[in-house]
């Protein structure tokens, strides 16, 4: 599946710490780039057009704790949100940077 949008809403207290909003919601909406689908789960990939060579003179790898911890909980977002639509387990989250063509495993 490619570019499939989404709508999810999560209670405010899951994201934001604050006991204030313990009776709020939160609307998550995105598109899934691309979802693949195997035997033992789903594979979550998601495209990022961030300038990694240009911004990073250690290149991808001083370039990866940044990406992985901006991405983490959009990703961890995005796999809750799929596995309610879908009602299957998201097995496994990449991200795919264009800069450079490279692939990150984002554990949940």
């Amino acid at each position: 599946m490619r570019e499939m949008p989404f709508s999810l809403s999560v209670p405010a207290a899951e994201i934001y710490r604050d006991a204030s909003l313990a009776d709020e919601h939160v609307l998550i909406q995105g598109i899934f780039d691309c979802v693949a689908e195997e035997k033992d789960g789903l594979v979550l990939l998601d495209f990022k057009t961030d300038n990694i060579h240009g911004r990073f003179k250690g290149g991808f790898e001083e370039a990866e704790p940044v990406l992985r911890k901006r991405y983490e909980v959009q990703l961890a977002l995005y796999s809750r949100a799929l596995e309610t639509i879908l009602k299957k387990k998201v097995k496994a989250q990449y991200l795919y940077f264009f800069d450079g063509g490279h692939l990150l495993e984002i554990q949940s």
